[in-house]
């Protein structure tokens, strides 16, 4: 397989048994990725992209967490090329409707017994939903964009702003 550079470049290649070729590209490519951080931050602030539709824009919220101290804030710059998919926002509907002030954890016990919260959403509809309760439970949540609507984001749990500088200066209160 070929190693990429964030520049979609390739700057390396490995071949073998797909077990051990993956991880030998994992460890030439940790030098590259990486990032050391001596403490995690109270606030992280990062881009969507290249995600640009519905569910999607909540992967980088995972790694964002990862940088971020418990109790502190995740701001998520998100471009939307399309309006947020009414089933996405309609499964956030279902589970402020279950009347738990523990939604990630109704969730999960749903999901445990092999269920979906909407059994004719796709699944990435469904597991959007459960991570982004998940961080919801243990961080401030704002999405910036010009895109969503303020309306969407908060039907999701979000705080909103129009700007990065509202988002800070909401966080910063």
């Amino acid at each position: 397989g070929a190693l990429y550079t964030n520049q979609e470049v390739v700057y390396d290649v490995v071949a073998g048994h797909y077990y051990e070729a993956h991880q030998e590209g994992i460890r030439r490519s940790l030098p590259n990725f990486t990032v050391k951080m001596r403490e995690k931050a109270e606030v992280t602030i990062l881009s969507a992209y290249p995600y640009t539709e519905g569910p999607q824009l909540m992967k980088p919220i995972g790694p964002a967490a990862m940088c971020t101290k418990g109790g502190g804030a995740i701001i998520l710059l998100a471009t939307s090329r399309s309006p947020m998919p009414e089933p996405m926002l309609h499964a956030f509907d279902v589970v402020r409707q279950m009347g738990s002030d523990r939604p990630d954890e109704v969730l999960l016990n749903t999901f445990k017994k092999r269920s979906l919260v909407l059994n004719d959403a796709p699944i990435d509809f469904n597991m959007a939903l459960f991570f982004t309760e998940v961080y919801k439970a243990q961080y401030d949540l704002t999405i910036v964009s010009r895109d969503i609507r303020r309306e969407d984001a908060e039907r999701m749990g979000f705080h909103f702003a129009s700007d990065l500088k509202e988002a800070i200066e909401r966080v910063q209160k």
